[in-house]
């Protein structure tokens, strides 16, 4: 025997005395789970199957954590089939969920692969294995603490010898052991599985024999396949049956519980189930499969090793429930409602991808396998096979009743791995340094594969809705940006749809919809959690652009008014721009709070729908009026506070009529922004020093004092609010809420922009001051 680490390696003497100081009998609980082979030899995932290759027929063990070896826990159970898709995830749960008092062996013929999968290292999470259909790609956290207990043993499965001295070991340095038997489906499925249960056996009775005890307790749970294929004694029926006949000579009837799952939700993913059984729509918008219009009660394999681990927890050592008795018992394991891939899949993959509706139309099993470019005599092995299972729509609450859990949703199981129907590639908009966005922004393509594996553990992937243009910060993003960057993401805004969620994000849900901040001229994007938003219930048939268009713009308007500068009753507030992106907003909320409202367009187009708002009781068509003149005409008292966005001539002249204490609240100066071929000159204004330029002020967020009057120019309308977290959200909460009950509308701009390649257009239109509203651009639906 060759030893990589202590554990099991005590001297006879210690054997003797730990079996001495065994207060109660022990007991041996042979648990065994068959992975489902579904099907005909060939019909699993080629991933995850396990080759003929072995290793020495000596015994070799790594543990992870060397300091466990000195204790000798209450029970042990060892995995086979540890890599396996349900495997993994029982070893996740055990781990997970045990409170020290279980060592946890993997018993397997690749330690590499499984020293890989298992790995602890920070930067490698369980979630990171998919490609097997390996674990569940949902939240559940991955505690390395616990992890580094696994113990890890490579063993030969066909050398009866060496698999009875491992099980010899394992036992007399345990009170009691469990034995989840899944040797994948192979050509000599039948002789591994037993050469596995035998040995354990014999093991057990050899340990009985030399410490005086009695095995009182050999249970096993037997993992085999769809209650139809066994009752129709195809495929992998055959198989099965024969191994279940054998175990009943091993152990009696009353010590076997039988465990029959119907088809796993997880082969559904191309990477697990291949051409044959995966449904392909990552490079496709529609697709065949035999299945497609079929009805069928699938099961989730986190359900399956959940009802492994809960009849382990019930049958072992100090956690054993004698209330529960499973012996004897056939249990049918399947979902909570038949589910159509035509349907179900399809409605789901479009939600993930919000592209147009994705199809999948049902075909024959002979042209099935023509598409996948098998032989044209397949189809004859594996119609029935076929057949079966898609006539297998029957419903169980089995899992409910070992559990106290309900099984996973249809939708749970696919949210929790949406890697496997998402895009190949996704496209982003990146920039450099540059004198204009136009000339810095570049689409690129990305690998969906690459960037799934970015996410950190505080971040989510989100498929992009709609992303909101806010022109100045676009143009100083990439005319301001450093000079050492060489390629960002664009963007400052958006919503869409969580496709990914981090290890510890535990706020948002996959395929919630959340709004964003940063990077939103992109298919998918990652962001940390803390810079999202989900969209409340009241609030999910709103149109996502709306929406978008609060998250900053209104919540700019609404700070600014309510806060910054709070707007009473009989104040005289001016708005340039004010059927603009922010403007609109602005008119709105300085109107609810009881001002007289001025507002600004820049031509006789706007006029419309700067009226429709009903919020301005004066509007000032800036290319017909001066509104210097207007002001000192129409209202002599000054302005208390104006929101202004344009500069040039029209900060100038608000300037020049404020009143005593006025505010001038800078969200911008479209007027001097690099685009303009000429810029509209400021002018002087009282308080700026010489030389000294207004879009300092703005990005600078200085706050001017224009005179000893009070009047002043405020560069940063967020004041400290920043500083204030939970006051943000109250502002934030005011502002949505306002939106549900009517009391603000959003404008949007009618022009139309869609997909990445677009958003320069849209950045230009905006630039262009002929647009009404928000600009936005709509990615995806």
């Amino acid at each position: 025997m060759k030893c990589l680490s202590d554990h099991n390696a005590d001297a006879p003497l210690s054997r003797f005395l730990i079996r001495l100081a065994k207060r109660t009998t022990l007991s041996l609980i042979i648990v065994v789970l068959v992975l489902l082979p579904l099907g005909v030899n060939g019909f699993v995932d080629k991933r995850s199957s396990i080759t003929s290759a072995t290793v020495s027929c000596s015994l070799s063990a790594s543990s992870l954590d060397s300091d466990s070896s000195a204790v000798s826990p209450l029970q042990t159970i060892v995995v086979t089939g540890a890599t396996g898709k349900v495997g993994s995830r029982l070893i996740q749960k055990l781990l997970t969920n045990d409170d020290g008092s279980t060592r946890v062996v993997a018993l397997v013929r690749n330690g590499e692969k499984a020293r890989s999968m298992f790995a602890t290292d920070e930067t490698k999470s369980m979630e990171d294995d998919t490609s097997s259909g390996n674990y569940s790609s949902d939240n559940t956290t991955n505690k390395s603490t616990n992890l580094r207990r696994l113990e890890i043993i490579e063993a030969d499965f066909e050398n009866t010898d060496g698999l009875r001295s491992t099980f010899h070991d394992i036992i007399t340095s345990s009170s009691s052991v469990g034995l989840f038997l899944s040797c994948g489906n192979v050509p000599n499925q039948e002789t591994i599985e037993l050469n596995v249960a035998r040995a354990a056996s014999e093991a057990a009775k050899a340990v009985d024999t030399e410490s005086t005890s009695d095995i009182h307790a050999l249970f096993c749970v037997k993992l085999s396949t769809a209650q139809p294929v066994m009752e129709q004694g195809i495929g992998a029926g055959i198989v099965h049956t024969k191994i279940e006949k054998a175990l009943r000579t091993i152990w009696k009837k009353e010590q076997i519980c039988i465990l029959r799952p119907a088809f796993f939700v997880q082969m559904l993913d191309p990477d697990v189930g291949g051409k044959l059984m995966g449904v392909d729509l990552r490079d496709e918008s529609s697709v065949t499969h035999p299945w497609a219009d079929c009805a069928m009660a699938m099961v989730d394999c986190d359900d399956v090793a959940s009802c492994a681990q809960t009849i382990l927890r019930e049958s072992l050592g100090s956690q054993k429930d004698v209330t529960k008795r499973h012996g004897g018992q056939i249990y049918e394991l399947t979902g909570s409602k038949p589910v159509s891939l035509s349907s179900d899949l399809a409605q789901l993959v479009t939600k993930l991808r919000g592209e147009s509706p994705f199809t999948i139309h049902s075909c024959s099993i002979e042209e099935h396998c023509a598409a996948i470019g098998m032989p044209a005599s397949s189809h004859e092995r594996m119609s029935p096979f076929f057949n079966t299972l898609s006539a297998y729509n029957t419903a169980t609450d089995t899992i409910e009743q070992i559990t106290n859990q309900p099984p996973r949703s249809f939708e749970e199981s696919i949210l929790a791995n949406t890697i496997a129907f998402l895009p190949s590639t996704f496209q982003r908009l990146v920039g450099k340094k540059s004198s204009s966005f136009r000339e810095a922004a570049k689409v690129t393509s990305l690998n969906m594969q690459e960037e799934w594996k970015m996410v950190g553990e505080d971040e989510v992937l989100i498929r992009v809705q709609v992303a909101g243009v806010n022109g100045g910060a676009d143009t100083f993003s990439v005319t301001k940006a450093d000079d050492n960057v060489p390629e960002f993401a664009l963007g400052s805004e958006g919503i869409g749809i969580v496709v990914k969620r981090g290890a510890k994000v535990d706020t948002f849900t996959v395929g919630q919809q959340v709004l964003f901040l940063g990077g939103g001229y992109t298919e998918y994007v990652r962001v940390a959690a803390r810079r999202c938003l989900p969209t409340a219930e009241s609030l999910a048939k709103s149109p996502p652009a709306e929406l978008t268009a609060l998250r900053i713009s209104g919540l700019t308007a609404i700070v600014a008014l309510t806060r910054t500068c709070p707007v009473q009753k009989g104040d005289v507030v001016l708005v340039s721009a004010c059927c603009g992106g922010t403007g609109h907003f602005a008119t709105q909320i300085a109107k609810n709070n009881g001002a007289t409202v001025i507002g600004t367009v820049g031509s006789t187009a706007k006029l419309l729908p700067a009226q429709q708002l009903n919020a301005c009781d004066r509007i000032v068509d800036l290319s017909r009026e001066d509104l210097n003149g207007v002001l000192k005409e129409e209202f002599p008292q000054g302005v208390n506070v104006a929101y202004e966005g344009v500069g040039g001539k029209v900060l100038q002249a608000v300037c020049q009529n404020l009143a005593p204490g006025g505010r001038v609240l800078l969200v911008g100066s479209i007027s001097q922004y690099p685009h303009n071929e000429n810029l509209d000159p400021v002018g002087t204004l009282k308080g700026l020093k010489d030389g000294q330029d207004i879009m300092d002020v703005f990005r600078s967020g200085k706050t001017i004092e224009m005179d000893e009057s009070g009047r002043m120019l405020i560069g940063n309308v967020w004041g400290d609010i920043f500083t204030n977290p939970e006051e943000m959200v109250d502002y934030r909460n005011r502002l949505f809420d306002s939106y549900a009950k009517g009391e603000i509308q959003v404008l949007l701009d009618d022009a139309s922009f869609r997909g990445v390649d677009s958003v320069c257009d849209a950045v230009d239109h905006m630039l262009s001051r002929k647009s009404v509203g928000k600009v936005h651009v709509t990615i995806s639906d």
